[in-house]
């Protein structure tokens, strides 16, 4: 069916208030149930990507209180349609103010904190567990195999005796006329808080068949770990799997020279340092059926620092903590004894000037396919002078800039001057939020996914690399939002041959900001290394992101702002 004549709305519900669902490590740093966090990213948009992938015929929207004001800014706004009613006070009620702004023959009902999984197929369904288990908070369904399967209410409490039953995951698809129909008829005042009831209805005139999934849902504590682990993160030349049976990380690559460097820096690591990483659990690296090989580690089920930042409100003294405690690291790694040969002064271009000019031919080479996601060639935008908008919450402000590649042959001229002189130390190598994970009450840190990169002709060990590149890594998450970025949480369009660019600044910003510039940064970066080594930072990362187009614009922009002083009108409000 073509897209112009949508068969299915997708309706995700978050409407009301999900104060006692809203698990995390931490306060929620936004408390619009829109903004309810899926790890680094939205729970809004990992459901509508999942729909979205399966093709075309469909319409998204968000059910939200119009009296809540708009969710944080996010790149899937663009495909969410907002759906907005008057506050009400139980599910049904919503859905029923819902109805008359849904125009499509079949609709499907998905909380918000129902992750999905699985194809969508034009079938009646009421989706559950597809495991039975002992019934808590939820509603449930027992015998949902036999012929009358037992309808049971979160309102009830369970039994000591309740056998398992299949939890009901909030997911309903029927066509809009059979769920408008049902929903008029009279519901006890007591049922309407729960979606059970129309699907009990639907299910018992034979309108609607049961569906067992895996239950992913962030809204109870018993699921969250495993909705957690739904999304394992993987990039596109890794993949990490968890293995439930022994409790540990099987991380394979096809890039096999980088997985065997981070196996080396592991293997190699002095032990006043190796607890800050987690353990090797096989001192070899395996063999997969299919011949990739696999790297096998330690679990470490502690949220990361991006995470952590871009939704969970830690507050200026849980910042110094982590600030603190990283510090300790660095300074471990930093005196862990070198090599003779890596005490001497050592030219550093390799981690920069040249890098970036790699890089930069790569993008040439294969360059990112922009035109059908926002309008705008890539070359236009690379070769041409920048007019930027940034969009703000009082009035928008153009900059006009000179273009990237000007930006970029500037820094090549500029570079140098900063590589020569180093000496080598032991570093982490990409010393980013999404590779520090901590436990935010006691502070705890491990590192996860060090860079064992080195130069050709190195002769130092392995992981030693120039001090002030951790800071930069560091630096791009903590004040530069390279999270906020990678993480989609913000809106860019073209407009005018310029681009308009509204980034969602975390409000904790500045908290992080300072405790980790007083206690890591210090004086060992000056105005200028940062300026410079942090602007060539964003533009040699241009070519791993080229699978998202948006992200590379959003990238080049930023690494524009640094290398010409204005990131601080990002910051402005």
């Amino acid at each position: 069916m073509k897209s112009h004549h949508p068969w299915l709305t997708v309706l995700i519900l978050a409407g009301g208030s999900l104060a006692e669902k809203q698990l995390g490590p931490a306060p929620a740093l936004s408390e619009h149930p829109a903004d309810l966090p899926d790890g680094s990213g939205l729970a809004r948009a990992r459901i509508a990507k999942h729909y979205k992938d399966q093709g075309e015929g469909l319409v998204i929207r968000l059910l939200c209180d119009r009296t809540l004001g708009p969710p944080r800014a996010h790149r899937s706004d663009a495909w969410i349609e907002p759906l907005l009613i008057a506050p009400q006070t139980a599910v049904i009620d919503s859905v029923r103010a819902a109805l008359d702004q849904i125009h499509t023959p079949w609709l499907l009902l998905v909380p918000i904190t129902t992750l999905p999984c699985g194809r969508l197929e034009q079938k009646a369904s009421i989706t559950l567990g597809q495991r039975a288990i002992p019934r808590e908070n939820w509603s449930a369904i027992g015998q949902a195999h036999g012929p009358e399967p037992h309808f049971l209410s979160k309102t009830q409490a369970a039994s000591g005796d309740e056998p398992a039953s299949h939890p009901f995951t909030g997911e309903i698809l029927a066509p809009t006329a059979q769920i408008e129909g049902v929903l008029h008829e009279p519901i006890e005042t007591q049922e309407r808080g729960d979606l059970l009831v129309l699907a009990r209805r639907l299910h018992q005139r034979q309108l609607a068949s049961f569906r067992f999934q895996p239950w992913w849902d962030l809204g109870h504590r018993s699921t969250y770990s495993q909705a957690r682990l739904s999304r394992l993160s993987s990039r596109s030349f890794n993949h990490v799997r968890y293995e439930p049976a022994r409790d540990l990380i099987r991380k394979s690559s096809n890039d096999i020279a980088r997985l065997e460097q981070e196996h080396r820096y592991l293997q190699a690591l002095p032990s006043a340092v190796r607890r800050y990483f987690p353990a090797l659990v096989s001192t070899e690296l395996q063999r997969c059926d299919n011949g990739q090989l696999v790297m096998e580690m330690d679990y470490v089920p502690f949220p990361n620092l991006a995470e952590l930042f871009l939704h969970w409100r830690l507050g200026a003294n849980g910042w110094n903590q982590i600030a603190r405690r990283l510090q300790l690291i660095r300074t471990a790694l930093r005196e862990a004894a070198p090599a003779r040969s890596a005490q001497a002064a050592q030219n550093l271009s390799w981690l920069y000037s040249r890098k970036l000019q790699r890089r930069i031919s790569q993008l040439e080479q294969h360059p990112p396919a922009s035109e059908e996601v926002i309008g705008l060639s890539w070359d236009h935008f690379w070769q041409q002078p920048l007019n930027l908008t940034l969009v703000k919450s009082d009035q928008d402000e153009l900059l006009q800039l000179p273009s990237p590649a000007a930006c970029c042959q500037s820094l090549m001229k500029a570079l140098p001057d900063l590589e020569s002189g180093g000496t080598v130390r032991l570093i982490h190598g990409d010393f980013c939020f999404n590779n520090i994970l901590v436990e935010p009450l006691s502070g705890s840190i491990r590192l996860i996914d060090p860079r064992g990169e080195q130069p050709n002709n190195a002769t130092w060990p392995i992981g030693f690399g120039d001090p002030r590149y951790d800071l930069i890594k560091l630096l791009h998450s903590s004040f530069y939002l390279y999270d906020v970025v990678v993480n989609d949480l913000f809106k860019l369009t073209s407009h005018n041959e310029g681009v308009r660019l509204k980034l969602d600044v975390p409000t904790q910003h500045r908290e992080a900001n300072q405790a980790l510039r007083r206690e890591l940064i210090q004086n060992e970066l000056n105005p200028e290394e940062e300026r410079l080594l942090t602007s060539s930072l964003f533009f040699s990362m241009l070519p791993l992101h080229r699978s998202e187009p948006l992200h590379c614009f959003v990238l080049g922009c930023i690494g524009v702002l640094i290398f010409e002083r204005h990131f601080d009108r990002v910051l402005a409000p």
